[in-house]
């Protein structure tokens, strides 16, 4: 006759024990590295690769870029209509001048007319701005719709006078102006400088729309600094080689026509370069 001993039974459950909890142990370890791979795959997969920096800065830039392509179309057809005409060749010397003086004298009455709104808008001690300055901003309506009519005779007439005086300078090639001179007054875009924060140095030069308020060149310009690391700065130009060139309307005849002049040298050397 045998005997089982109860003590076998207890033992042998106990070794069944352990083995079950080593093979937990070891799927739960098989497992949870599983996981962990397919997580890895599917993160690393599913990641964005992080835009370059130029991409970055007209990702905050888009929406308030200039539109040069527009401009320029649409300054070749006015220059075009203005060309054909060539109204200033019919025009004495003393005539040419006395159109291109009024036409300043207009571009100085606009300015004031302007100005005074700007102050009604910001004065105090005036609560509806937008009522008082109504008169003002009729009168300003009408005087700007002179201006715009004067403006392409008075743009030839000193487009002209440029090349002649580039002629007489030995610059000329067969008695013509390669390229010729041709600008148009707009409103100007404005330059969102960028550089980093450890040393001057320009890393883009973005054109802005000019009517970019206050309160976006801010908001731009912090973006840039906290989100990028860098130091960007709006500013304001005075004109812009494109063709025709883009010239910052101006009631000053001197700095008018010097900034002409310099814009033109930027075409020139251009096409000199090309060429």
């Amino acid at each position: 006759m045998y005997f089982h001993c109860p003590c076998v039974k207890i033992q042998n459950v106990k070794t069944h024990l352990k083995i079950k909890q080593k093979l937990h142990s070891a799927w739960r370890f098989v497992r949870n590295t599983v996981l962990v791979i397919a997580l890895s795959i599917l993160l690393v997969s599913s990641t964005i690769p992080v835009a370059d920096f130029k991409s970055q800065i007209n990702t905050l830039t888009r929406r308030i870029e200039f539109d040069f392509g527009t401009w320029t179309l649409e300054a070749i057809f006015a220059k075009l209509l203005s060309w054909g005409l060539g109204i200033e060749h019919f025009l004495k010397p003393q005539s040419q001048s006395e159109l291109v003086l009024n036409y300043l004298s207009q571009v100085q009455r606009v300015n004031t007319l302007n100005a005074e709104i700007i102050n009604m808008y910001t004065d105090p001690a005036i609560s509806n701005a937008e009522l008082e300055s109504q008169s003002l901003r009729e009168t300003l309506n009408t005087e700007q719709d002179r201006l715009n009519s004067m403006a392409p005779l008075a743009e030839a007439i000193l487009q002209a006078q440029l090349m002649t005086v580039i002629n007489e300078s030995g610059l000329g090639f067969l008695g013509q102006t390669f390229p010729p001179s041709l600008y148009q007054v707009s409103d100007v875009p404005q330059s969102l400088i960028v550089s980093p924060r450890t040393e001057i140095r320009q890393v883009m030069d973005v054109s802005l729309s000019p009517s970019i308020s206050i309160e976006d060149k801010e908001q731009l310009e912090n973006a840039i600094f906290s989100d990028l690391d860098h130091s960007a700065l709006v500013v304001p130009v005075g004109g812009i080689g494109t063709y025709p060139t883009m010239i910052m309307q101006t009631d000053n005849l001197v700095w008018l026509t010097e900034v002409i002049a310099h814009e033109w040298v930027h075409n020139f050397l251009s096409a000199s370069i090309r060429h």
